[in-house]
């Protein structure tokens, strides 16, 4: 029984997508400036812009593809938001279904002629799985009345989105399965799921869907995700002791771990020290930073230790600054007087 989605992790789609920007504005260049291909992957054109190249970073002195900042793209958060609503029922409280659906979706497609990042049915392919495996969770689980549905390129397929229905490929897309399948499931007189053809091809009622998936143990409920848990600690780092505490608490509530969960070897996850940032009401000068600590919470928490780590960091140290900046005005008042 073999699985449409092969195991793939989000750094891995962030890849595709980088590869994917690079390419989208490659062919800019070629079709109107070369500055235009610089500027959108937020580059400086060299003075000869225009030379008699026939690709427009021919003369980049930096690679271009591994200079695109990422982070600082919105359809970089969609896409990450996208990853984790497909694959663990996460919503973010951002993730938009028009944005997906009527920008994100359309942008890939836009990519689809270009054969360096898509796969043989058009678009790029990781990015591809999770647009799918995330509309189809989102119609099952009822999170979007009227969402459109996202159409194998090489076709057009009839637009369900009012007749409560969805394409064979995202039924076995949610299953995890073979769409062999999930064929052979509704030939069982007894099984909840009943195929119907639209338009020459099997549909499948969305009742029928959520009713097979949770026989199966496959339905994935939707956990509304805070703002708070999901923020991007490049572009907003802890502001307080108060504000590191609420972020762990959402995040710990969204994870679903406990603060005192141990390891198979019966090893606390997380270290006693670690457990008083989670405290809202620890005085300023009180918490102290320690790199075990930092990793053991990122790793408990499914945080990125390369954004998370620094981001707690930089506030201890805002911490330790402010507490000695007192201590001097402190010293300084008592010697005036």
């Amino acid at each position: 029984m073999a699985a449409l989605i092969p195991p793939f992790s989000k750094s891995e789609l962030l890849e595709e997508l980088r590869l994917t920007l690079f390419t989208f504005a490659r062919e800019v260049g070629r079709a109107y400036t070369f500055s235009g291909a610089f500027r959108l992957l937020g580059l400086e054109p060299p003075e000869d812009e225009e030379g008699p190249y026939p690709d427009p970073f021919v003369t980049a002195q930096v690679d271009p593809m591994e200079s695109i900042d990422l982070a600082s793209l919105w359809i970089t958060r969609e896409v990450e938001a996208l990853y984790d609503f497909a694959f663990e029922g996460r919503h973010a409280a951002g993730l938009d279904w028009s944005v997906v659906c009527e920008d994100v979706y359309p942008f890939l497609r836009s990519v689809e002629a270009h054969e360096a990042v898509v796969d043989s049915i058009g678009m790029p392919r990781l990015l591809r799985l999770v647009l799918e495996l995330g509309v189809a969770r989102a119609v099952v689980n009822g999170d979007c009345d009227e969402i459109i549905p996202i159409r194998p390129p090489e076709r057009e397929e009839p637009d369900t989105r009012f007749g409560g229905f969805l394409p064979l490929r995202q039924v076995a897309l949610l299953a995890g399965v073979d769409e062999k399948t999930v064929r052979n499931a509704s030939a069982n007189p007894k099984a909840p799921l009943k195929s119907k053809s639209i338009g020459g091809r099997a549909y499948f009622a969305v009742d029928d869907v959520r009713a097979w998936l949770d026989k199966r143990g496959q339905l994935l409920p939707t956990v509304m995700v805070k703002s708070s848990a999901s923020r991007d600690l490049k572009t907003q780092p802890f502001t307080s002791v108060e504000d590191l505490a609420l972020f762990l608490e959402d995040r710990r509530a969204t994870v679903g771990v406990a603060w005192n969960a141990t390891d198979a070897s019966g090893q606390r996850r997380i270290p006693e020290l670690a457990l008083a940032w989670t405290a809202s009401t620890q005085p300023m000068n009180s918490p102290s930073f320690d790199l075990e600590a930092a990793l053991a919470l990122a790793d408990a928490l499914q945080l990125p230790a390369g954004e998370f780590v620094p981001a707690v960091l930089e506030l201890f140290q805002k911490i330790e600054q402010e507490r000695v900046r007192a201590e001097l005005r402190a010293q300084l008042g008592g010697e005036k007087q």
